[in-house]
C-alpha cells in the first residue's frame, strides 16, 4: 500500500461503487522543500485602490490607466512551485524584469523589522528549493468570498502577509501580519 506522505495533493476523482477513489500523483518533493512546477504567470498586481505595483527597486503603487498596463514595468513573473503544504495554498516566487536584470521579491529582517525588498537575480529561478521557509517563497491564498483576490503569505513567517502601505504619496509593499478581520491592505488583483 501506498501511504500519504508519498503524495502531493489529492484530488477528488471518482466514486464507483460507493468507494471514493482519489487522483494522487507520485511526490517529487520531499518533505519541507519546494519543487518548480512549469507554470508561470504574468500578472500586474493591482491594491484595493486600483493602483498598480511598480517594477523598480522601490515596489510601490502608482496610479495609471488600464492602457498604460502592458507597460514592462507593471508584469510580474508568478512562478509556480509544488510542495507539500498544499493547505496554505500555491507556493510561488515573485519577479520582475527592471534596470536590464531580472529581481525576486523576498521577505529580509533588520534587527526586530520583518519588510520585502527587491533583490537582483543573477542566476536562473531555482527548480529546487531545498527549505520550507525561503525568503522568496509566497504561498498565494485566493480570498474566500471576494472574486479575483489574492493574499501572499510568507513562507520564511506564517501569518505575515504581503501588503500596502502609504508612505510619501505613494504605496509601497510591506510586509505586515495577519489581521482578526479581512484587512483590504493585504488584497491584490491579478
Amino acid at each position: 500500500p501506498v501511504g500519504m506522505s508519498e503524495f502531493q495533493c489529492m484530488e477528488f476523482a471518482a466514486v464507483l461503487e460507493n468507494e471514493i477513489f482519489f487522483a494522487g500523483s507520485p511526490a517529487d518533493i520531499e518533505e519541507d522543500s519546494f519543487r518548480r512546477m512549469n507554470k508561470c504567470l504574468s500578472r500586474m498586481i493591482r491594491n484595493k485602490n486600483h493602483q498598480f505595483l511598480v517594477a523598480d527597486q522601490g515596489l510601490v503603487f502608482e496610479n495609471g490607466p488600464v492602457e498604460q498596463a502592458p507597460f514592462a514595468d507593471r508584469r510580474f513573473s508568478i512562478e509556480m512551485y509544488g510542495t507539500t503544504e498544499c493547505a496554505r495554498g500555491v507556493a510561488v516566487v515573485i519577479r520582475f524584469f527592471s534596470e536590464g536584470c531580472w529581481h525576486v521579491v523576498r521577505c529580509t529582517q533588520e534587527g526586530s523589522r520583518k519588510k520585502v525588498e527587491a533583490s537582483p537575480q543573477s542566476e536562473q529561478v531555482p527548480d529546487y528549493v531545498p527549505d520550507s521557509c525561503n525568503d522568496a517563497v509566497f504561498f498565494l491564498q485566493a480570498v474566500e468570498g471576494q472574486s479575483n483576490k489574492f493574499m501572499f503569505e510568507s513562507s520564511r513567517w506564517r501569518c505575515w502577509f504581503l501588503a500596502f502601505s502609504a508612505e510619501g504619496g505613494f504605496y509601497k509593499l510591506v510586509l505586515q501580519p495577519r489581521a482578526d478581520e479581512v484587512d483590504e491592505r493585504q488584497l491584490f488583483t491579478l
